[in-house]
C-alpha cells in the first residue's frame, strides 16, 4: 500500500493511517497543533471529543489541493486509486481498511491484544477482536495447543 500511493496525494494520508490507526474522521481532521513532531517519539496528540469540532481549515495536516478539508468521498474517490494502483479490488476497500490493517498488522506481530485495544481506543478487546482484527493466527495457534495437547509426542511415530 506504501509503494501504490506514492504518486498518489493521499500518500501521507495512507501512511500516517496505517503508522498509527487513525481514525479516518481522526485524520481528516487533524492539525499540526495535534502533532509532536520534536518529542523523542513522534506522535498525535488529542481527545476524540476534539475531532468532533471544526477544525480550523489553516491549521488542517490533510487537505484538498486548494487548502479545503478532506470530505470523506474525496478520500474514498482517491483511495481507489491507491487500491487499485496496488492491484487489489477498489471496490472491496475502504479508508477504513487501514486501520483494520493496522490492528492485524500488531496482532500478527504478537503484540498483545489488550495493548492493541488501548492503543486504538477501544474499552476493551472484544471490538478490536471481533471487528477489527483480520487474522487467523490467533485462533490457529489457540486451535493447535490442544491439540498437541491430544497427540504429544504421539504424532512423530
Amino acid at each position: 500500500m506504501f509503494a501504490a500511493s506514492e504518486s498518489s496525494s493521499l500518500h501521507a494520508y495512507v501512511v500516517t493511517a496505517l503508522l498509527t490507526g487513525a481514525r479516518t474522521e481522526e485524520l481528516r481532521a487533524l492539525t499540526w497543533d495535534h502533532l509532536d513532531l520534536v518529542g523523542e517519539l513522534p506522535s498525535i496528540q488529542h481527545a476524540r471529543a476534539n475531532f468532533n469540532e471544526q477544525p480550523d481549515p489553516r491549521r488542517l495536516v490533510f487537505c484538498t489541493a486548494s487548502g479545503k478539508p478532506l470530505d470523506a468521498a474525496n478520500v474514498r474517490h482517491a483511495f481507489r486509486g491507491v487500491v487499485a494502483a496496488a492491484g487489489l479490488d477498489a471496490m472491496a476497500w475502504t479508508p477504513r481498511e487501514l486501520r483494520h490493517s493496522f490492528v492485524s498488522l500488531l496482532s500478527s506481530s504478537g503484540m498483545p491484544i489488550e495493548d492493541i485495544s488501548q492503543l486504538v481506543g477501544h474499552a476493551s478487546t472484544r471490538v478490536t477482536e471481533k471487528v477489527y482484527r483480520k487474522e487467523l493466527r490467533p485462533v490457529l495457534t489457540r486451535g493447535a495447543k490442544p491439540i498437541d495437547a491430544i497427540f504429544g509426542d504421539s504424532a512423530d511415530h
